[in-house]
């Protein structure tokens, strides 16, 4: 039986965001499904979205893994729906307001 609660190493991608998940979740890797990660999520609610993201991204990089090592037979990361950053803002001034402080 393997499970998730080792430590992490190099060769696990996401390795350093699956710690909180390994908190989380002391079983094998075969029970991890798409319901346990959304109540792993509802944990997360207090982040921001872009650390939330970045904690998602690495659990979605270690069942990756795991489904490469054929630790689990597909990744339950497929349907949970993905937290998207928003777009950020533009640096740069447009054109009108360059031109009129040029002006």
């Amino acid at each position: 039986m393997i499970y998730c609660t080792a430590a992490p190493t190099r060769s696990q991608p996401g390795s350093r965001g699956g710690a909180q998940f390994s908190a989380f979740y002391r079983g094998a890797v075969s029970g991890i499904t798409a319901e346990l990660i959304r109540d792993f999520g509802a944990t997360l609610k207090r982040l921001r979205p872009a650390s939330r993201a970045r904690k998602q991204a690495a659990l979605a990089s270690f069942l990756e893994w795991a489904h490469h090592q054929g630790l689990i037979a597909s990744g339950p990361m497929t349907s949970i729906e993905r937290i998207r950053r928003d777009p950020p803002h533009p640096r740069a001034l447009g054109r009108e307001p360059g031109e009129a402080i040029l002006r």
